[in-house]
């Protein structure tokens, strides 16, 4: 009698739902289930999709002294005129931390990255990850493409992509422009650039402002 009694109140229950549904008293939001179910198969496809790993390694050309260091159980401890090479790119600095079996280092003092006989970087810090082969230039950071000048202290360049992006204000100048602005990218292949926040384009004196600027 009792289990009858919980069969009856089910259906009973079941068939109320589906009246007021019927009747426009429940809203069963489809649309937003499908969107959801959309957007999580979206962030599946991009989480699939993995930045391209190189496969060639970052080697150690020079340095006038190599150590170990207990506080640095992973990296060789390089000194003195420290040369690295990763495919057609050389690294100097004057000392460095180098992590040979993730193809990475950390380098102090008198940085300087050169690609082709286009592209120079310098700077005071240098981590290189040569896995993803982006550099992270830090502190009186100077980058230099042709008639193309960009100043900062903070820099990440992807080499894989051919950009170079600040995010704590920069300076680019050429032969015609000198821009500033708090974010910007600048592509040393194409020489387009992307500029926003503060944006001030001109001579000092005669600058004039911009929200966003692409050049």
């Amino acid at each position: 009698m009792r289990k009858s009694a919980i069969f009856l109140f089910f259906v009973t229950f079941c068939l109320t739902i589906l009246g007021l549904s019927a009747q426009g008293g429940i809203a069963v939001p489809l649309q937003t289930a499908r969107t959801k179910v959309k957007t999580e198969e979206k962030q599946k496809t991009e989480d699939s999709k993995q930045r391209p790993v190189a496969k060639s390694k970052v080697y150690l050309l020079h340095s006038d002294l190599l150590r170990k260091d207990a506080s640095h159980p992973d990296a060789q401890i390089v000194t003195g005129n420290v040369k690295f090479r990763h495919d057609s790119v050389y690294m100097y600095c004057d000392s460095a931390c180098y992590y040979d079996k993730v193809s990475s280092f950390e380098a102090f003092g008198n940085v300087k990255m050169v690609q082709g006989d286009t592209l120079f970087l310098y700077g005071d810090r240098l981590y290189y990850d040569g896995l993803t082969q982006i550099a992270e230039m830090r502190c009186n950071v100077r980058m230099e493409n042709r008639t193309t000048t960009l100043l900062t202290d903070s820099l990440n360049y992807d080499r894989v992509y051919n950009l170079g992006y600040f995010f704590d204000g920069g300076t680019l100048m050429d032969e015609q422009n000198v821009l500033t602005s708090e974010w910007g990218e600048y592509s040393p292949q194409t020489k387009q650039s992307v500029f926003n926040y503060n944006v001030k384009a001109g001579e000092p004196s005669v600058y004039t402002d911009f929200g966003y600027l692409t050049l």
